[in-house]
């Protein structure tokens, strides 16, 4: 995500999560997960973390599931002033995603990391809409709240996106 004014850039985003999942049951598995954040306005050069854990599917209907995930592991911070620092995290999932008509998916994503230094949420809430084939139309409002920042940075930022999609 970049944001611009005047040709000055006012906040400017990079995340990429890549998830590996193994089922061991019908409902139920373990994860392994890789996030890395590089914002602009959180006061973090960049933030990584690698988390292990278990998560469960608890709801599973034809048109509604649940999925609880917890897990620990670590995260890097590399602030925008001062030394990086390692520490031990826990991480929290929760994803509920609803399909509310034959073309529209309503989802809600809960993400909490805790460490020693700091606790990071984010919460993502999105409405994914058919348009034609395999293009979709999303939108989709997000929340991220840091505990600790450093001085100068905001602690809560928020993100509206519109966005087309392609399904595979």
């Amino acid at each position: 995500l970049n944001s611009s004014s005047n040709g000055t850039t006012t906040a400017k985003s990079f995340i990429f999560n890549g998830k590996s999942r193994y089922n061991f049951r019908d409902r139920e598995y373990s994860f392994a997960n890789l996030l890395y954040q590089n914002d602009h306005l959180s006061g973090y050069r960049s933030q990584v973390s690698e988390t292990l854990g278990y998560g469960k599917r608890v709801i599973d209907q034809p048109k509604l599931f649940l999925d609880l995930e917890a897990g620990g592991g670590a995260r890097q911070s590399q602030p925008r002033t001062g030394p990086g620092f390692n520490e031990v995290i826990g991480r929290v999932f929760g994803h509920l995603q609803w399909q509310v008509g034959p073309y529209s998916v309503l989802s809600q994503r809960l993400i909490l990391e805790s460490g020693r230094s700091n606790t990071q949420t984010q919460s993502i809430t999105s409405l994914k809409s058919k348009i034609d084939g395999n293009l979709a139309m999303k939108l989709s409002y997000t929340v991220k709240h840091n505990t600790i920042v450093p001085v100068g940075s905001v602690k809560t930022e928020t993100v509206a996106n519109v966005a087309l999609v392609m399904d595979f």
